[in-house]
């Protein structure tokens, strides 16, 4: 009993402002499996979350504003899986691995010098401050991504279309 709850514990980490949580070998051994690919459907799904900014089979990108929001309940002392759920990100899709990568991403930006940012930073697209940029560039680019998901909307949209119509 006293190392379920030594598992279940949340402890301060080495004076930093947020929290770490302990948890068994067998939780870290299936954290070290790899991580989970998306299905369609739940690329769909992840897609439908105002959260996401880009989901593919492999990659899952949040949007800076989910990222304050998961920081602020994770400092507050809420564990990762019970953050993205409230936020509308089933466990069960994302697998244990990719929800403490989540979890360490987030902060891992926020103590960079760039700060929380939107989706990956890369640095061909690094702007000052980690604050978004109105360019003509950025807004390209933002449009090609607006553009990119539209086409896979449409293209799941067919695949469901065609499927109904195979069983009537």
């Amino acid at each position: 009993m006293a190392q379920e709850e030594d598992i279940n514990s949340l402890a301060l980490s080495g004076g930093h402002s947020h929290f770490e949580v302990w948890y068994s070998a067998a939780e870290q051994e299936e954290c070290n499996e790899q991580k989970k690919v998306f299905t369609e459907q739940e690329v769909e799904i992840l897609r439908g979350n105002q959260y996401t900014l880009l989901v593919s089979p492999r990659k899952l990108l949040f949007t800076k504003e989910f990222k304050e929001l998961f920081l602020s309940e994770y400092e507050a002392g809420a564990v990762p899986r019970s953050i993205l759920e409230k936020y509308g990100y089933p466990a069960a899709i994302l697998g244990e691995k990719r929800i403490w990568g989540i979890a360490a991403t987030i902060k891992r930006q926020k103590q960079s010098p760039d700060g929380l940012y939107e989706g990956t930073l890369r640095k061909k697209n690094r702007v000052a401050g980690g604050t978004e940029s109105n360019s003509p560039e950025e807004l390209f680019k933002q449009l090609q991504t607006e553009v990119l998901h539209l086409r896979q909307e449409v293209e799941f949209l067919k695949k469901i279309a065609s499927i109904r119509n195979r069983r009537k």
